[in-house]
Order: structure tokens, then C-alpha cells, then sequence
């Protein structure tokens, strides 16, 4: 039997305001369904319980919004990725819009594999919090920033020095943090 030949659409989508309070699962759910309220002809896993064959990037925590975050919709059929995004978009709920899509070679490494950074901003609202420039400065100045790690009941000191790329201040309550995102 010839395996069939599936088309990957690599699709860049937000989670923002009241959608910051759902959890990974209920935003694979949600994309999940809105392709097939769509009709697009998504490809699906064999087996006793078949599931729409999508993959997704790492998951946000509940709380924090997405601007550029990514998923992986395999499809049976090749559909031109504006329409896709246009008909996903008059489903989805409020808060979570697809952004832009391209296909990827079906050998392409994975989303995980394939980010390499992540941008976060942070941002409080009111009171003191204490960081500065200065303070950043000299976080980055250091050449080493240890902590301690438990993983499996066991605990090893990681050196996250290298894995910050940038930090800055905007005004006096914005921190803008430039990190590795690697697998590894």
C-alpha cells in the first residue's frame, strides 16, 4: 500500500487577551476544531482513535499572551494557505487568530527543532519591582549566572549564562528578554 501524500502548512498564529487563561491542550483543541468547522481536508492519525495530524511549538504558560507562535497542520489535499487562514479565522474564538501560513517540506525538522530564540516581554503594571538597566547590565556582564535544576529527583547546576542573548528596559516597568530556545 502507497502511503498517502500529505501536504505540511507551517501557520503562525496569536493568543492574546482573554485566551491567555486557556491551557496548551484547550489551544490545540481549539485550532483542532476550527480547521475542521473550515472543511479543510486536515489529514488525520490510523489507529482506534484518529486525531487531526497538527503539531504545535512549546507551550506557553497559562497567563502569558502569544504574538508569533507556531503550528504544523498536515493536510490530505493542498489548499491555498490564504484561504485556510481566512476560513480557520471566521471560527476560531476570540483572542486567537491565525496569522500567515506556508507550506515546509514534509522532511523539515520540526517546530521545536526549528526555534532557536524567543522574544519575551514583560511588563507590571504598578509598584516598584526594582529592575533597572543597570541592573540588566550587570546580569549580562556576569559570566556565569549558576542555578540549580531538579529533574527526576535529581539535582544538577546549569549555567543559564549563555542562553541570554539581550535584555532591556522600556520606561521604568517593561523588560524585554532575547533567549535561547533551543531544544538542548
Amino acid at each position: 500500500m502507497l502511503a498517502a501524500v500529505l501536504y505540511r502548512l507551517r501557520v503562525t498564529y496569536e493568543k492574546i487577551h482573554d485566551t491567555r487563561f486557556i491551557s496548551h491542550l484547550d489551544m490545540t483543541n481549539a485550532l483542532n476544531r476550527a480547521v475542521r468547522r473550515a472543511r479543510m481536508p486536515v489529514a488525520y492519525t490510523e489507529g482506534f482513535s484518529p486525531r487531526p495530524r497538527t503539531a504545535f511549538g512549546p507551550p506557553l504558560p497559562l497567563f502569558v499572551e502569544g504574538e508569533h507562535e507556531l503550528a504544523d497542520i498536515e493536510l490530505a489535499e493542498q489548499v491555498d494557505p490564504a484561504h485556510l487562514i481566512a476560513s480557520c479565522n471566521e471560527v476560531l474564538p476570540a483572542g486567537i487568530r491565525l496569522l500567515e501560513g506556508a507550506y515546509v517540506p514534509g522532511k523539515a525538522p520540526s517546530i521545536t527543532a526549528s526555534i532557536l530564540e524567543a522574544t519575551y516581554r514583560v511588563e507590571v503594571k504598578e509598584g516598584t519591582w526594582g529592575v533597572t538597566q543597570q541592573l540588566l547590565d550587570e546580569t549580562l556582564a556576569r559570566t556565569e549566572i549558576p542555578i540549580t535544576k531538579e529533574s527526576k529527583g535529581t539535582r544538577k547546576v546549569v549555567d543559564i549564562r549563555p542562553a541570554i542573548l539581550s535584555l532591556s528596559m522600556e520606561g521604568d516597568y517593561i523588560l524585554h528578554a532575547r533567549v535561547e530556545a533551543s531544544p538542548t
